[in-house]
């Protein structure tokens, strides 16, 4: 479903507070004062876990005809223990079942697992390539087509309503990889009967944001009318990439001037320019931020006599 994402950006919070409830009770139930009676079987179970779990799975996936890199990538990712298992365990532990001392190394196992495949998992790539040769063994000779998933986006356009049409014709002309974002399910039936690439979804969810490659995006447009949401986008561009090109809105020449302040490369004022002749000035321009000097040099003139007029009035 769209609401997918949107779903689970607002369940994070609520799922990490229950983790680190889980993981309390399950602290709560380890016994060390046996620990250095049970380090030989932990260290047996992290060896089996981290190093033999992931040497099956890359050569499972091997025969079945995956690239060594996609073998290797998939195998990173399972070299943990799962969560279900401490579960089970938990269970097995309440009724009676299960020793004390075997939920100790089942847990200290899913510690040390879980910590290892974090690093293994984030420096992936660097470690494939420092043993690349040495993983042809795991890898057939006619293996599948594969394309790699580009999960960044050139063009990002926040908001549809207040002008967003316009936008989404200019970016399905320029022909580059572009997302739209929307808070309103009737824009996104809308933008699914256009066959429009779109996200339903807050647009100040830093973690949604994140996740359409924001910090990658040439070109980011907000239709959106909310200052403070504007102010908001303008900053976070600014940190995360200042030199993409951020077009915004803004009820009048104050809000303009403040966000033109933050870093904004050009800010939409509906009685001074419209969001067509942005879109003709960005077809001719192309994407490069320093091309938008001179028009908003000149807003900003604009703007500053504005202000004067308005003070002497």
């Amino acid at each position: 479903m769209p609401y997918t994402q949107e779903i689970a950006a607002r369940l994070r919070p609520l799922r990490d507070f229950f983790i680190v409830v889980f993981f309390i009770a399950l602290g709560s139930r380890l016994a060390f004062h046996d620990i250095a009676l049970l380090l030989p079987i932990i260290i047996f179970g992290s060896f089996v876990v981290i190093v033999l779990k992931p040497l099956i799975v890359l050569f499972s996936l091997g025969l079945m005809g995956y690239t060594k890199r996609t073998s290797f990538k998939a195998a990173m990712t399972m070299g943990q223990v799962s969560e279900f298992s401490l579960v089970l365990v938990i269970l097995g532990n309440a009724a009676g079942l299960i020793p004390n001392n075997l939920v100790a190394v089942v847990t200290m196992i899913a510690l040390i697992s879980i910590a290892t495949s974090t690093y293994l998992i984030m420096y992936a790539d660097k470690l494939f390539l420092s043993i690349e040769e040495h993983l042809s063994l795991f890898e057939r000779r006619k293996v599948h087509k594969e394309h790699e998933r580009r999960t960044r986006n050139d063009l990002v356009l926040l908001g549809y309503l207040k002008g967003g049409h316009e936008f989404l014709k200019l970016f399905k002309s320029l022909g580059q990889r572009y997302v739209v974002v929307d808070y309103d399910p009737e824009v996104a039936d809308q933008l699914e009967r256009l066959g429009a690439n779109y996200v339903y979804g807050d647009v100040t969810d830093i973690e949604l944001l994140e996740e359409l490659g924001i910090e990658h995006a040439k070109l980011v447009v907000s239709t959106v009318t909310d200052h403070e949401i504007n102010t908001f986008i303008v900053k976070l561009m600014e940190a995360a990439n200042p030199n993409a090109v951020v077009i915004c809105h803004a009820e009048n020449a104050t809000e303009a001037a403040e966000l033109y302040e933050l870093g904004a490369s050009y800010v939409l004022v509906p009685h001074y320019i419209g969001s067509e002749t942005i879109s003709q000035f960005i077809r001719r321009s192309g994407l490069k931020k320093g091309e938008f000097k001179k028009y908003r040099e000149k807003h900003l003139l604009y703007l500053k006599n504005h202000l004067v007029q308005l003070e002497e009035a």
